[in-house]
């Protein structure tokens, strides 16, 4: 799980251009991916895409991985003396919280690999000027890159068809 500063966009209708974020999710077996564009880089933004992550995995969450980002860990703020909204949102699910190594954005390649990704074949060939566009071409290129597009590293399958080769996953058509 990591965030990506998206380019800001200046709008017409504002004098400040807009920041948005996105926040992503790749499975390490299947490398399915959930994204979510987000205009806060905050604790309770990261709980609202834990929240859509949940709804949009067709099977059950193990761990989440993250870097020591505040809107994912306080670790680094010891002067916080209270859980993470994160961690309680994790918890009553049993899901492990595990923080990669401090400088070592490598230890969560997969998702670092798909910003990179995101970037060559979907965002920088194209200047948005409106949110909803980039949200709009966002969200289709995700379901290519699920549904369509083959990845070398699961031998040419997309994530869709990986997750079906597991018997009880057979049949799941969208994530």
């Amino acid at each position: 799980m990591d965030v990506k500063y998206l380019p800001s966009i200046r709008p017409r209708s504002r004098p400040e251009p807009l920041q948005q974020y996105l926040h992503t999710a790749i499975d390490d077996c299947t490398r399915l991916q959930v994204a979510w564009v987000s205009s806060e880089l905050t604790p309770q933004a990261s709980v609202r895409f834990f929240q859509l992550m949940l709804q949009a995995y067709p099977f059950p969450i193990q761990e989440v991985q993250t870097d020591h980002c505040v809107e994912f860990t306080y670790v680094f703020f010891p002067h916080v003396q209270k859980p993470h909204p994160l961690q309680e949102a994790l918890e009553p699910h049993g899901i492990h919280h595990k923080l990669i190594p401090v400088g070592m954005p490598n230890q969560n390649g997969k998702v670092e690999r798909s910003h990179r990704t995101l970037d060559e074949e979907c965002l920088n060939p194209r200047t948005f000027r409106k949110p909803a566009p980039r949200q709009h071409t966002i969200r289709r290129w995700l379901r290519f890159y699920n549904t369509q597009r083959p990845h070398s590293s699961l031998g040419w399958l997309t994530p869709l068809q990986k997750l079906n080769t597991f018997p009880a996953y057979r049949g799941v058509t969208h994530v």
